[in-house]
């Protein structure tokens, strides 16, 4: 399935603070998940519609990278972490300005 721009970008952000959590200490089934609206609050997001995200966040579910379940809550699935991890870091960069990119691509 292909992406449109805007939900790659989206993909891109919540992969990105996945690999941050984990960067941080958090377990990887802690980094995956993002429990009563975390996602909107991802700093990455901070000038995003809500409605934006949400469109990115079901286009993603479609494409089976994220599943929401009954109480809202998100989670990246294994597909989804393959198929960002096989990115090359350069994939990543326009990112570069919110995520220290360096230290959670090691």
């Amino acid at each position: 399935m292909e992406l449109s721009n805007e939900t790659l970008m989206a993909f891109k952000i919540i992969y990105c603070e996945c690999k941050r959590r984990r960067s941080v200490g958090f377990t990887k089934s802690d980094s995956i998940k993002f429990e009563d609206g975390e996602i909107y609050q991802i700093t990455a997001f901070k000038k995003w519609l809500r409605p934006d995200i949400n469109y990115a966040v079901r286009e993603l579910e479609s494409a089976k990278y994220l599943k929401e379940n009954i109480l809202g809550d998100i989670q990246l699935t294994e597909t989804g972490i393959a198929y960002m991890q096989n990115k090359p870091h350069q994939f990543f960069e326009d990112l570069s300005k919110l995520f220290d990119l360096a230290s959670i691509f090691i």
